[in-house]
């Protein structure tokens, strides 16, 4: 069975990550024959067994540590994660699908290679360009967990790099019905450095990325947000690289993954 090529790779993900209008190349059909599949790609000899993790990049499924949040077919039930996730009403932004590319961990002992992400909301107003220092005190809700696939201790669901997650009943910010967060807010996603902001402890959180979600485009569909990592500089400055892409979606269910 041929391993397919680096641009087979990056249709076939895709397709996983439900972009609209997508088609697997003919020449990779048999490897996405494969009954109970939770998620019809071949990354290698086999194809990826139901709650596994996918990896595209590195081509492989992994099953290290899944949470026992993740069900059978590979989706993060949010309703078992109360209170940090919200129930979806048709006022909540809620997660479908994450990629993490760059989890802001790096691989080294002893806090590498997994990953720990949290998500903030700012108003509209919030600069993109360029971070300042004291963001922490401007956000205008509390920190969630964005939980990812591994289950590494106690209640901690973590993260590797390269790695894809669906979820379902995950919300993430109730809009208000007038105000700051009304209409559009600024989703920031970070990972934890000691929870210092600016590096009071020797140390500081990574950003990996922030950007503003209109409401109204995500109440008419599931709507794809790329989230460019930024620098620790003071301020933190928005770079060219893309470290997550994340489906989100206000009001309607999320798409559901295609066996």
């Amino acid at each position: 069975m041929p391993i397919a090529s680096r641009s087979d790779r990056s249709l076939l993900l895709a397709c996983a990550l439900l972009i609209p209008a997508c088609d697997a190349p003919a020449d990779m059909e048999e490897r996405t024959d494969c009954a109970g599949v939770a998620n019809p790609l071949d990354f290698g000899p086999e194809c990826c067994d139901p709650g596994t993790i996918v990896q595209p990049q590195q081509d492989r499924c992994n099953a290290d540590e899944v949470s026992p949040r993740v069900d059978a077919s590979g989706v993060y039930q949010g309703d078992q994660d109360r209170p940090n996730s919200l129930a979806v009403g048709s006022d909540v932004l809620q997660l479908c699908v994450v990629y993490v590319i760059d989890n802001g961990e790096g691989d080294d002992w002893p806090h590498g290679p997994h990953g720990n992400l949290y998500i903030d909301i700012f108003s509209p107003e919030e600069p993109l360009g360029a971070s300042e220092d004291g963001a922490d005190g401007r956000r205008i809700r509390e920190p969630r967990v964005l939980r990812g696939p591994h289950n590494t201790h106690d209640d901690t669901d973590e993260w590797l790099d390269d790695e894809v997650l669906r979820y379902r009943e995950f919300g993430v910010l109730q809009f208000d019905a007038d105000g700051p967060a009304s209409a559009q807010v600024v989703l920031r996603v970070w990972e934890s450095d000691s929870q210092s902001e600016d590096g009071s402890w020797g140390r500081r959180n990574d950003v990996m990325g922030m950007e503003l979600i209109d409401r109204a485009a995500t109440e008419a569909g599931p709507v794809w947000v790329d989230l460019h990592k930024y620098s620790n500089d003071h301020p933190r400055i928005r770079s060219e690289e893309v470290a997550m892409r994340v489906l989100v979606r206000t009001g309607g269910a999320c798409p559901e993954p295609e066996v």
